[in-house]
């Protein structure tokens, strides 16, 4: 998949891949714990959030992964482009629609212009409104399906030394972007580099995980963490810290718990459970959508008693969400669907 499961398959060599599937549930269960321990109250919990973010990096490089292994067809790239953002737009638009509803009846004013923002979804660029944040990761989706045709192509077209060439300065040109201050920017330039890197490089990473290819990778995901540290101790809050050290070593940390994850499953798959992945990783994208919104207002449930009740209400409200969410989604796209071979036949 991509974090929005690609018809709610995710597929390896024509094979349901449940690594993937059990990936892309890890990396829901980190942002939602990135978000949630920051409403804790306590600040050295909070202190985690910034590792558990790694799960959106999780999510560009599964995306970037399963569309690697896919071709879009000559002439079908307009019919891919359509599809893609009908998979964006119709869960952003039916969350949208309820969370500025709410906002509208809680009297917490909303700029005219966010209703814009939000329906071309480019909240990713000019800020979220509360409830809906998160959402910025589909702007960065979109631009990442946008280009995905022009990976194609020179995957199938250019040699790959002039490819390497070409990551070369893409990377430098992050990293001057970065030094120069233009934040937005250096991070879309990060998160698109980790879909590219998912898109062209990871088959490789995670093709045959030997013990010995394990370990070279956790030595170096620990280096990494190290330096991170080592980082935040020297320069937090600096732009070298905050879209370098960071951005580069979350990248790190996240190509390894795919591996690890990977590592794993292959030892212990006959244990797991298969139904039950498959109905999780169905839900991760919705799950995504609308967690915050019981964390954060309009439907803020923190505080209502204690942090315990107060979390336990999140988990059931952002489940039962979910499962909405996905019907209506359902129903939606395939009255859209319809809709279509009506128009096609007439």
């Amino acid at each position: 998949m991509n974090f929005q499961n690609n018809n709610n398959i995710t597929k390896e060599q024509g094979e349901y891949d449940y690594s993937i599937a059990i990936t892309r549930i890890v990396g829901c269960i980190m942002i939602f714990l990135c978000h949630y321990v920051q409403i804790t109250g306590n600040p050295i919990i909070a202190q985690s959030s910034q590792f558990f973010n790694v799960g959106v990096f999780v999510f560009f490089l599964i995306s970037g992964y399963l569309y690697g292994q896919k071709n879009i067809g000559r002439g079908n790239v307009l019919k891919w482009y359509g599809k893609r953002l009908v998979k964006i737009l119709v869960p952003l638009y039916v969350v949208m629609i309820i969370i500025f509803l709410a906002l509208y009846i809680e009297n917490i004013k909303v700029m005219p212009m966010q209703y814009l923002i939000y329906a071309l979804n480019l909240q990713g660029f000019w800020g979220g409104i509360s409830g809906a944040s998160q959402l910025w990761f589909l702007t960065a989706l979109m631009i990442c399906y946008f280009i995905t045709p022009l990976l194609q192509f020179m995957r199938d077209n250019i040699n790959k030394n002039v490819l390497k060439v070409i990551a070369s300065i893409y990377i430098l040109l992050q990293l001057a972007v970065a030094i120069m201050g233009s934040t937005v920017l250096a991070l879309y330039m990060m998160y698109i580099g980790v879909y590219i890197i998912g898109y062209s490089v990871l088959k490789y990473v995670l093709d045959e995980i030997t013990t010995g290819k394990f370990a070279v990778w956790s030595v170096v995901m620990v280096l990494a963490m190290g330096l991170r540290i080592t980082g935040k101790i020297l320069a937090d809050g600096t732009r070298y810290y905050d879209y370098i050290i960071v951005l580069y070593t979350q990248t790190i940390l996240a190509i390894w718990i795919m591996l690890a994850v990977k590592f794993v499953y292959q030892r212990i798959s006959d244990r797991v459970n298969i139904k039950l992945v498959r109905k999780l990783d169905g839900y991760t994208m919705e799950i995504y959508m609308v967690h915050m919104m019981f964390m954060y207002m309009p439907f803020c449930l923190v505080g209502r008693v204690n942090l315990t009740v107060g979390t336990v209400l999140i988990i059931i409200a952002t489940v039962i969400s979910a499962w909405i969410l996905k019907k209506v989604e359902n129903i939606l796209i395939k009255n859209m669907h319809n809709l279509q071979l009506k128009i096609k036949k007439n």
